[in-house]
């Protein structure tokens, strides 16, 4: 027994158990509808992935949910392509196929990140340990889990830090520039907001490389146009997307990249708040829910003070990338508990490392752990990273994620499957549904496996009832769902309008009005 908790083996062993835990968790209630968290964005990413089943892949792909013409692209659907493919090749339902491969690429985001670490010059036993610590924090273990773009955007993203880190060091390999073209464009189209922090960063570090001269002019061109031809693709894939949206009378007012801007960057007032911004988003969120609460800031400031400055640096700008998806993308960060997804990474290296130098020190500058400790296996590390493993898996259950993942759903207890099952049953596929008191979410109209016309309230919802054909130009109706839950005169005004203009049957499921031909 001795034998195999050795210092070497212990990390590993640490890992393997980590990496099973993360595959459970995440593959023992695969087939739960995609309804637990933020269905919202679940269905909306789902809806593209089964239309792209239906139909194949197209660039002006369909996510029928806000009227006619159905296409209104967001991200370039590298993740929603690949998980058609996926449950086709395999034959297995969608949902168990968007929540499988984001589990892929959330477990294949060890290898750029060992990587890394290791050109870093972090040694094997803590990078085992830093990767630990990934797969145990709730954030990657329950969003792996999930239908979303999340974890796809997180591994290119990781590849493209690896590959500028590796240039870095190695300025005169141009061909690593055709990596960082690669993986920055992938990143880029799957989600900018992901890797939009680290491409500003190493802008800079390549800067200063320049200006000090570690880089030669041809080498920083290289970098530069790898960079700028990047940018220029998402760029075009924007306006792309843009003039397809503004063919929609919702998506034009309300879902185009400038529509969106405030939307994404957030204001000053949120970025000076401290309450919401500073507490409830960073420190409360994501760093006490996620990172070893107060104890693990710290272990970061203890190791800030005692460390020499090669570990200083490396701490210093993984807390630089950290924090600055928070300060660039603030609304986004305050709305969704899902984004941390994509930068919690840098705040466990920072951690990880942190562990390692307050170690490093403590051995280095003790008499006593010189003449006793250092003769044996040191116990320091093991407990200490078993620890914050332990509170990762304590805070899972603690912020309900594990009973979000655990939890039935099924048409007996949730409305959405309820009537959206209703409406299969009892309307034409080829005919599109209208949807009131749902905001513009996906859920009913990826579950009924009808093209949708979801009315966000109360905008101009009398409107689309009265003007149906302005958004659904020479359509028939396949059915109309009223779910407005407490809004004053709404449900009144929209049942009114439904029963006089259509003449339809009128059928209550769950507290909605639900009415088919």
């Amino acid at each position: 027994m001795q034998k195999i908790f050795t210092k070497d083996n212990y990390p590993i062993i640490l890992f393997t158990i980590t990496s099973f835990l993360f595959i459970f968790f995440n593959t023992i209630n695969i087939s739960l509808p995609i309804l637990e968290q933020h269905s919202f964005r679940q269905t909306q990413t789902a809806l593209t992935a089964y239309y792209f089943k239906e139909n194949g892949f197209s660039f002006n792909y369909e996510t029928p949910v806000v009227g006619y013409p159905w296409s209104i692209p967001f991200e370039f659907p590298i993740y929603q392509w690949l998980v058609a493919l996926f449950s086709n090749i395999f034959n297995q339902p969608l949902t168990v196929s968007g929540r499988a491969v984001s589990l892929i690429f959330g477990f294949l985001s060890v290898i750029p990140i060992y990587k890394t670490l290791k050109l870093l010059g972090i040694s094997r036993n803590i990078s085992l340990y830093i990767l630990s610590l990934f797969l145990s924090t709730p954030v990657y273990i329950f969003w792996s889990g999930t239908f979303m773009i999340e974890s796809t955007a997180l591994f290119f993203t990781l590849l493209y830090i690896y590959f500028s880190i590796k240039l870095c060091k190695n300025n005169n390999k141009n061909y690593l520039n055709f990596f960082i073209f690669i993986t920055l464009t992938i990143a880029l189209l799957q989600k900018p907001t992901s890797v939009i922090p680290a491409v500003i960063f190493f802008s800079v570090v390549h800067c200063i490389n320049f200006y000090k001269k570690t880089e030669k002019k041809i080498n920083f061109l290289y970098i530069i146009l790898s960079h700028v031809a990047a940018v220029i693709i998402l760029y075009l894939w924007t306006i792309y997307a843009d003039s397809l949206k503004e063919l929609n009378p919702f998506a034009s007012q309300h879902l185009t990249s400038r529509a969106l801007s405030s939307w994404n960057w957030g204001n000053l007032e949120q970025r000076f708040s401290f309450k919401i911004f500073w507490w409830r988003t960073i420190i409360r969120r994501t760093i006490f829910e996620n990172a070893f609460h107060i104890f693990g800031v710290l272990i970061i400031i203890f190791s800030l003070l005692a460390s020499k400055s090669k570990k200083k640096i490396l701490i210093g700008s993984c807390l630089i990338l950290f924090m600055s998806h928070f300060l660039i993308f603030t609304n986004l960060h305050i709305r969704h508990n899902y984004y941390q997804y994509s930068n919690i990474v840098y705040y466990l290296v920072a951690l990880g490392i942190s562990m390692d130098a307050l170690h490093s020190n403590l051995i280095n500058n003790n008499k006593y752990f010189k003449t006793v400790l250092t003769r044996k296996i040191s116990l320091i590390l093991p407990i200490g990273f078993s620890i914050i493993i332990l509170y990762g898996y304590y805070s899972f259950y603690k912020v309900e994620y594990a009973k979000a993942r655990f939890q039935v759903i099924d048409s007996n207890n949730n409305r959405v499957l309820k009537i959206s099952n209703f409406i299969k049953n009892n309307t034409d596929k080829g005919l599109p549904i209208i949807i009131f008191g749902n905001d513009w979410s996906s859920t009913y109209a990826f579950y009924s496996e009808r093209r949708a016309l979801t009315v966000q309230c109360c905008d101009f919802d009398s409107d689309v009832l009265n003007n149906t054909d302005y958004y659904l130009p020479q359509m028939k109706i396949g059915a109309i769902i009223n779910c407005y839950d407490g809004v004053e005169k709404k449900p009144e005004i929209i049942d009114n309008i439904v029963l006089n203009k259509y003449k339809m049957v009128q059928k209550n499921i769950s507290g909605c009005n639900v009415y088919t031909p």
